[in-house]
């Protein structure tokens, strides 16, 4: 059951990183 949360956790924190650090990526280009 551990690995099923840390899943989940790392699915947020990643979709989290990458909208934030996309429009950055594509504002800076």
């Amino acid at each position: 059951m551990k690995n099923i949360e840390k899943k989940p956790i790392i699915s947020i924190g990643y979709l989290n990183k990458v909208p934030t650090f996309a429009p950055d990526l594509r504002d800076k280009r």
